[in-house]
């Protein structure tokens, strides 16, 4: 009764057993993913009533902060178990596993694409123009001409500060050697460091999306407009025996085909 007085999101919240987790299983496996969704169906589709054994129905809050913070924390448990279980009662003897995959396309924009050869390309030319121009700005200031980078931003910052040389900004305002030659230094720092972040989300990939990093740009087997365009997508991978998915990969890179045996 007290549960049922509560509003919104705390109503029943904390109160998920193995019934709700049943609940949600089952939600999936017929395509409802939302959790007011879900909510529906507890209300008025009788296998969801059915499976929660008059308990009370969990709203939409509770159903989100189960998915989120409580059941994504312990997923590949859930499903190590589950094969061990397979196992054990001999539905599964790892003697023949079948493999395959699909590419799903991701939940992303589809033109913020970052581009590792770009990138990469970028950053060499930055770093040929900080190899043209450090060593001349550090000479001018009396320091050695092999200095490092932020070794001469910090000097001409602190020297700034010592010699109470404002920094201005705005039209109008001429700005002194020292604060161009500052400003120039910290803006290819800035790039350098925002290359370096872009190749370090990369990684062994070629490319991301600027809103999924997860997702990499390849070609999807449904293609639409048939102009060959590359799509922010997963390379999904699952190995199945018996008729039961017992393992499944999420690659975020194509990899290369093993090439085909030779005929004798």
């Amino acid at each position: 009764t007290q549960s049922r007085n509560l509003k919104g999101g705390e109503r029943n919240r904390g109160r998920f057993g193995s019934c709700h987790t049943m609940l949600l299983v089952f939600a999936y496996m017929n395509g409802i993913y939302s959790s007011r969704e879900i909510e529906k169906a507890c209300r008025n589709d009788i296998r969801f009533m059915w499976i929660l054994q008059n308990s009370p129905v969990p709203d939409h809050a509770t159903i989100a902060h189960f998915q989120n913070e409580r059941l994504s924390a312990v997923m590949e448990n859930l499903f190590y178990q589950l094969v061990l279980k397979l196992s054990e009662l001999g539905e599964a003897e790892f003697k023949n596993v079948f493999v395959d995959g699909t590419k799903i396309e991701a939940n992303a924009n589809r033109y913020t694409f970052v581009w590792a050869n770009a990138v990469q390309k970028n950053m060499n030319r930055l770093y040929d123009r900080i190899d043209r121009e450090l060593p001349g700005i550090a000479l001018k200031y009396g320091l050695s001409e092999s200095a490092e980078l932020e070794e001469v931003i910090g000097y001409l910052e602190n020297f700034a500060r010592m010699y109470g040389i404002e920094f201005v900004h705005g039209s109008g305002k001429r700005k002194t050697e020292l604060q161009r030659d500052c400003e120039r230094l910290t803006d290819h720092l800035e790039r350098l460091e925002k290359y370096r972040e872009a190749l370090g989300i990369c990684g062994k990939r070629k490319s991301y999306s600027k809103t999924d990093t997860d997702a990499t740009f390849m070609r999807m087997k449904e293609e639409h407009m048939r102009n060959g365009q590359l799509k922010p997508g997963y390379n999904v991978q699952i190995a199945v025996e018996s008729e039961y998915i017992v393992g499944v990969f999420i690659c975020l890179y194509l990899k290369k085909r093993l090439p085909k045996p030779s005929k004798k």
